[in-house]
């Protein structure tokens, strides 16, 4: 899940997608 910083808007993006 966390893969950079946990930012919260670019991690979710990415995990979401």
């Amino acid at each position: 899940m966390s893969t950079e910083e946990e930012d919260s808007d670019t991690v979710t993006v990415e995990t979401v997608n």
